[in-house]
């Protein structure tokens, strides 16, 4: 004999109805008001909702009990207002706060949660229930940490699901097709590990904006280039990551500048032809600054549409055609740039909590 089908979103001592989407089906819980009010505020509105009542029309009026008498419980004010002559009777104020108290959380009142992600909607009730055995025990998958941190998000309860995120936040492939997906994870849950702190540089390094203004992410030999989803990014940052792209860009500059004005007093090491090297060298890397747009060197970077990735590609790649000319220098010049500017895109940190708040 097949087993009864238990309702996952049925929980113990459930007062509140709510109706979500699971497996493809629509399914009607139980769940704790107090534990959903608790866990979450704006689930505490939808419970006990902090707006008056709208008063009641003509229409409405005409049709005995006035729908502010509906909104309130069927506590009628007229009858409450000649009580309360009586220095015995409670204001007013009190009957009606009480009485609203109590009607919102005995009436039958459903909520719709079927635009939520069932599995992910889920996981938060059952922290919000304290059904902490009942939680995933590994790795979440990208779209499951992505639907988590977009409930959470919404839900205002984020720090509700943070002491998982060490457990279910695995070190992810950074994928192009997946930047925004990894980028919302990060900003919603800010995961340790070296792979989830490269996310946001990862997308600083492939970022331009094009000349049309539309944000694109710069593609390479294995991956090709697309346009940004801006409406998957949370609010702000999207600005912040465009103003570190401009941080990096200024300071990559200024390495080639530096690594430019030194290249005259740099001698070849092979000896002799030592004009030709030093030419070689300095117009090599003037043809990529050329390249980048910013030579002559007044060129505002703020108007460079190129993204970080194709900027270092630019400085470096022409110097490694010189024969072995590129390694002329005390260390090395072709080495040097392209190896300092690596490092510095690799070293670069990003701090989502200086977003520009609104």
């Amino acid at each position: 004999m097949a087993g009864t089908f238990k309702n996952p979103f049925d929980f113990e001592g459930g007062d509140l109805t709510i109706i979500v989407m699971y497996e493809g089906e629509r399914v009607t819980g139980k769940v704790s008001a107090s534990a959903m009010m608790l866990a979450s505020p704006v689930w505490k509105k939808f419970i006990c909702p902090p707006w008056t009542p709208l008063p009641a029309t003509d229409e409405e009026e005409t049709n005995g009990e006035t729908q502010k008498e509906q909104d309130l419980g069927g506590v009628n004010m007229a009858a409450v207002m000649v009580k309360s002559d009586d220095k015995d009777e409670e204001p007013p104020s009190s009957k009606v706060t009480k009485k609203q108290r109590t009607s919102q959380t005995s009436t039958s009142k459903e909520l719709d949660f079927t635009e939520d992600d069932g599995e992910a909607f889920l996981i938060l009730l059952r922290i919000a229930h304290l059904h902490f055995l009942k939680l995933p025990v590994q790795g979440l998958s990208l779209d499951l940490l992505l639907q988590l941190a977009t409930v959470s998000d919404k839900y205002d309860c984020i720090y509700l699901v943070k002491p998982w995120i060490s457990q279910w936040a695995l070190d992810p492939d950074i994928k192009m097709k997946d930047l925004e997906k990894l980028l919302f994870v990060a900003w919603a849950f800010r995961p340790e590990g070296e792979m989830w702190s490269k996310v946001p540089l990862r997308v600083v390094e492939m970022l331009y904006v094009d000349d049309l203004g539309v944000h694109q992410f710069s593609g390479d030999s294995s991956e090709s280039g697309r346009i940004v989803a801006l409406d998957q990014m949370p609010p702000g940052l999207i600005e912040r990551l465009l103003s570190k792209r401009q941080e990096v860009m200024e300071e990559i500059f200024e390495i080639a500048y530096c690594d430019l004005n030194n290249i005259p007093a740099v001698g070849c090491e092979y000896g002799g032809g030592e004009d030709n090297c030093v030419n070689a060298r300095y117009g090599s890397l003037s043809l990529g600054l050329r390249y980048c747009a910013v030579w002559p060197p007044s060129r505002d970077t703020m108007d460079l549409s190129e993204s970080l990735k194709d900027v270092e590609k630019d400085l470096t790649e022409l110097p490694k055609r010189l024969d072995g000319h590129e390694y002329c220098g005390v260390e090395g010049w072709g080495r040097t740039l392209s190896e300092r500017i690596s490092d510095f895109i690799d070293n670069a940190t990003f701090d989502f909590d200086s977003l520009p708040t609104e």
